[in-house]
């Protein structure tokens, strides 16, 4: 049995979301899914200076070959884009939902402006199991890779951080960096932010 419980709180602008996951496997037992707080400052994200960025091991994608993906497990670095959007949401989160379509156009506008093989979007869908993922493709018709992390150990090597949150990755000599972390909802126009991240040296 499961039993979610969500709260929102709002102050001064910063809008939040918390929720708790109960699961009974066997015994009670209870654990945080997320501390899920979506900061949201009027137009602007959050944004850490450049620090080197965890090469995670994927899971293969049931539609790997028409998304440009290897078809085995695989690490970010193994893909060829120069540019990787790494967004981690989970379906319980309000704001998760909220920013679904525009990520959605995002990576359309990745593949209008023809940049499908130097910019990567993938989705992490921390504590939610293939199913919860499909249902959220589906609602929102998300046409980038969305992966499964039920047991939330993706999410656990990304640093455990509030979601959603995305992180603005670079592939640079000396390995993964991430440029930009942005937490709470995404809500930048597709194109601007695109031309911006594109560019970064």
């Amino acid at each position: 049995m499961k039993m979610f419980a969500q709260a929102g709180m709002a102050a001064g602008g910063i809008r939040g979301v918390f929720f708790l996951h109960f699961a009974r496997t066997g015994a009670v037992r209870c654990c945080v899914l997320a501390a899920v707080l979506c900061c949201m400052l009027a137009g602007a994200a959050g944004v850490r200076a450049a620090e080197p960025f965890p090469d995670i091991t994927l899971p293969p994608h049931p539609q790997a070959a028409q998304l440009g993906l290897p078809g085995h497990s695989f690490r970010l670095s193994d893909t060829t884009a120069d540019v990787l959007l790494v967004n981690v949401y989970s379906w319980f989160c309000g704001p998760c939902q909220a920013e679904a379509p525009r990520l959605a156009a995002l990576d359309r506008e990745i593949r209008r402006q023809g940049l499908k093989d130097r910019v990567l979007l993938i989705g992490i869908a921390a504590g939610d199991g293939p199913d919860m993922v499909e249902r959220f493709r589906e609602k929102h018709a998300i046409p980038f890779a969305l992966f499964a992390d039920p047991d939330m150990t993706l999410y656990a090597g990304l640093g455990g951080l509030p979601v959603p949150a995305m992180h603005v990755v670079r592939r640079t000599p000396q390995g993964l960096v991430r440029t930009e972390l942005h937490l709470g909802m995404f809500a930048e126009e597709p194109a601007a932010f695109l031309r911006r991240v594109a560019a970064l040296p």
